[in-house]
């Protein structure tokens, strides 16, 4: 379903015409908090589907030395299609989406135990393809999913992602209460880009496609935009990634951690926009990462009311520095920025049977997200304005998880009841208007849930004992109304965008009830 206004538009009607009289105006306050579209307003379909396959060897080559190997292949496919959308005609008033990533990798790596030390050393391969696929078009004007007509707007970018790393780690324990485990990392990330628009689509009569190309600015005119570059573009970048961490058991009930991290990373490419189509791929940079650690974990057995307590917290501190930040449109446009920003909180959890078959459990995070640097680039209203000290968007300043669960075994079956609340606190919003972290907040939200699993055992004719679990799950049990996105838009959703900015929200799911069967071989 498409995003909902959170207070009515002007002429944004469930019927798409604001002359109709009586027409409601389509918004959570005016037609229904979680209400969508008719179909022949706006018809939408999403898909999302992920397959997987991997093969893990573990090989003791001696007493002390094992051999370890991980192979996988991945594919990634979604199809985003719009229909009939009567807020936005003309030549691009339907779009067909369908990206597809392609996965494959490896990673092989030594096990060495020595005295008073573990070794691991080793690499990893991986090598993806991704591919862009977008086509806006109109039926009327010689279009469809795989052809393109005149005024409409399509890419077909390809990225190829070549990562390497070589590694080694040291697990070092001088005494038994003691470890300390310095590593290091190798790192190799190259991207390539090339435009497969021409060879992924046909064309309706007289269509000229635009071109332009990041790398030396040029440009042609034409009367269909192609969003991808014209040019293709190679780079490389490495990197070094160092480690430690240190472990103390100080009481026989408590231990206290610590740990320093750097991790490198690739920008993220793809949507319309952003390095290598339409920002200069020499631009592009690996993102670092800087993440501190420190606290504590607890372990009390048959205290009191503590039974087999287990229980942590602590303090994290991460710096994501050099970021390129980019903002995918509702019409396939982006917005680029690029910044650095400071995660810092605290993160608790515990778990424990109080009482025989009873379980207790929880969590919970503090955070608090900052933008040291956040400068607007291409796509933006006001490109190059610096939003500095800025909350970042979509991270909840609390956030926890409450529950219990009860275990009882009648014969040979195992039945197990939950309930659990989970709680959201209030998130900053992103504004497409500015382009920019807003000040304005989405409000926090909770659920309550409850499940029921019974797990029955089966013997089966050889294929010996199995276990079959039937799940029975109620989500939102009290249908509280809330949102779980919400950001800040020009109108632009829904037609010519309008003289101001507009709130618009994905409604979290009401009351939800499905079951699963599922057998454990």
């Amino acid at each position: 379903m498409p995003v909902i206004p959170v207070s009515p538009i002007a002429g944004v009607t469930v019927t798409g015409n604001p002359g109709v009289a009586g027409s409601t105006l389509y918004s959570q306050q005016s037609s229904g908090y979680d209400s969508a579209l008719p179909f022949n307003t706006y018809e939408k379909f999403d898909t999302n589907a992920m397959w997987l396959v991997f093969a893990k060897e573990n090989v003791a080559l001696d007493d002390t030395t094992t051999l370890h190997n991980l192979t996988w292949y991945e594919n990634i496919t979604r199809v985003h299609s719009r229909l009939n959308d009567l807020y936005n005609t003309g030549p691009q008033v339907s779009e067909y989406n369908d990206p597809h990533t392609n996965i494959f990798g490896d990673k092989l790596w030594i096990t060495k135990d020595f005295t008073d030390n573990t070794v691991d050393i080793g690499g990893y391969y991986i090598h993806d393809t991704y591919n862009s696929r977008n086509n806006f078009y109109n039926v009327l004007d010689g279009g469809n999913k795989n052809t393109v007509n005149i005024g409409g707007k399509i890419r077909s970018s390809y990225f190829t992602q070549d990562d390497f790393a070589a590694f080694a780690q040291d697990d070092f324990h001088p005494m038994k209460a003691l470890h300390i485990t310095p590593g290091v990392r190798f790192v190799s990330f190259q991207t390539g880009y090339s435009n497969g628009a021409l060879q992924d689509f046909t064309y309706a009569p007289g269509v000229v496609l635009s071109s332009h190309c990041p790398l030396d600015g040029s440009s042609t005119k034409g009367n269909t935009t192609d969003q991808g570059a014209s040019c293709g573009a190679n780079e490389s970048r490495n990197g070094v990634e160092p480690s430690i961490s240190a472990n103390l058991q100080v009481m026989p009930w408590m231990s206290l951690y610590g740990s320093y991290a750097e991790s490198l990373r690739t920008p993220s490419v793809g949507g319309g926009g952003g390095l290598f189509q339409k920002v200069d791929p020499t631009s592009y940079h690996l993102e670092l990462g800087q993440d501190f650690q420190a606290g504590a974990k607890f372990k009390v057995s048959h205290q009191g009311i503590l039974n087999h307590f287990i229980a942590g917290i602590s303090y994290f501190h991460l710096r994501y520095a050099k970021q390129s930040i980019n903002y995918t449109l509702a019409n396939g446009n982006t917005i680029t920025a690029n910044g650095s920003s400071i995660y810092k909180g605290v993160n608790l959890y515990f778990d424990d049977n109080p009482i025989y078959s009873l379980f207790v459990y929880g969590n919970a995070s503090i955070n608090d997200a900052v933008y040291q640097t956040y400068v607007t680039g291409a796509g933006a209203a006001n490109a190059g304005t610096s939003f500095g000290g800025s909350h970042v968007p979509y991270v909840p300043r609390a956030s926890f998880n409450l529950g219990a669960y009860y275990q009882d075994v009648v014969g040979d079956t195992l039945i197990e009841p939950r309930a659990w609340y989970q709680f959201t606190g209030t998130q900053n919003l992103f504004n497409n208007f500015t382009g920019a972290p807003s000040a304005q907040k989405m409000p926090s939200y909770g659920t309550i849930n409850l499940s029921l699993k019974v797990a029955v055992p089966l013997t089966l004719p050889y294929a010996g004992r199995k276990t079959l679990d039937f799940k029975l799950t109620a989500l939102n049990v009290a249908n509280n109304r809330y949102n779980e996105y919400e950001y800040i838009g020009t109108g632009g959703y829904f037609g010519a965008a309008q003289a101001g900015q507009y709130l618009y929200a994905y409604p979290g799911a009401p009351l939800t009830i499905y079951g699963s069967v599922g057998m454990h071989f």
